[in-house]
């Protein structure tokens, strides 16, 4: 896990030392609307990385991530709160491969000038 990486609470609590079980435990008290967001501690910029789940009203979890720059965001839609919290977990760790669990859509439009 990258000591850097905190995870950020819609009630505004920072939460550092990331474990699968730590995460999971704030995946499942998430409220409808409500959200979480991983990145690391200390990056500013334009180039950031971060991932983030929010708990939607249709009952299923919104997963989005970004990789970079504002274009490189992207987002998918789960009823797997294991899946959310397989790769919040891996993505706290540095790792790319559970991104082959979901069908991305490419959201980076919504924050780039047109």
């Amino acid at each position: 896990m990258a000591a850097d990486v905190v995870m950020r609470t819609f009630g505004g609590m920072t939460i550092h030392n990331l474990t699968k079980l730590n995460i999971g435990v704030f995946v499942d008290a998430l409220l409808i609307d409500e959200h979480v967001i991983l990145e690391h501690e200390n990056e500013a910029g334009a180039n950031v990385h971060y991932i983030q789940v929010r708990h939607r009203s249709e009952g299923d979890y919104q997963l989005e991530y970004r990789a970079g720059s504002p274009a490189e965001h992207y987002q998918t839609h789960t009823d797997s709160r294991a899946k959310v919290v397989d790769a919040l977990f891996a993505w706290s760790k540095g790792e790319v491969a559970w991104r082959d669990e979901f069908a991305w859509k490419s959201i980076g439009d919504w924050f780039t000038e047109q």
